[in-house]
């Protein structure tokens, strides 16, 4: 499968190289604004003639690409995380690509933590959100993941590509060694937090 990876130089694409390059199942593609050792296509996903002939030959997208953090204001991401995304769907659409994977975020739906916190980080605490629960984003990174989720759906039920669309909403992403379930654990004690 020939799989086209957005924002090749971000934190996550590092995790999928980390873990399946050279997987025999996947032959992947990178696409990053900048370029940089693993990037095969150099472009901005804002400018659509520039990303599209990446998705020529395509299986799957994988889109990483955006404006990273909820302190963004409108204007940082308006480019990346919604024009982009939108364009990374019709060049997936119009290459015919049948699977789409969309970096979404828990900031999608931010504002169900916000509301309920402290008490939510108990244990014992009985807030649950599924993708039953309507999107509540809590800055305009979390608006910009709610628009790709609501654009992908859009595609698959009204365009005959993607096929599937998946949204994944990241929690967190770690760098290095500390890309781990006790990563922050493991920070905290080495910064003599606890």
């Amino acid at each position: 499968m020939r799989v086209l990876v957005t924002g090749a130089s971000g934190r996550v694409a590092d995790g999928i190289k980390n873990h399946l390059e050279g997987d025999p199942a996947y032959e992947f593609v990178y696409l990053d604004r900048e370029d940089g050792p693993d990037v095969d296509h150099v472009a901005d996903v804002a400018d659509y003639e520039a990303i599209r002939p990446a998705f020529d030959g395509v299986d799957a997208v994988i889109h990483l690409a955006a404006y990273p953090t909820t302190d963004g204001t409108w204007e940082q991401v308006l480019d990346s995380n919604i024009i982009g995304t939108r364009n990374v769907l019709e060049a997936a659409a119009d290459a015919e690509v049948s699977d789409f994977v969309f970096a979404s975020s828990i900031h999608a739906a931010g504002m169900w933590e916000e509301e309920n916190k402290p008490d939510i980080y108990d244990i014992d605490d009985d807030v649950t959100v599924t993708v039953d629960d309507q999107e509540r984003p809590d800055s305009y990174y979390g608006v910009s993941k709610a628009y790709g989720e609501d654009i992908g759906r859009y595609y698959v039920e009204q365009r005959e590509f993607p096929e599937q669309f998946y949204a994944i909403r990241i929690a967190s992403i770690r760098a290095g060694k500390y890309d781990n379930p006790y990563g922050d654990a493991e920070l905290g004690v080495e910064l003599g937090d606890w």
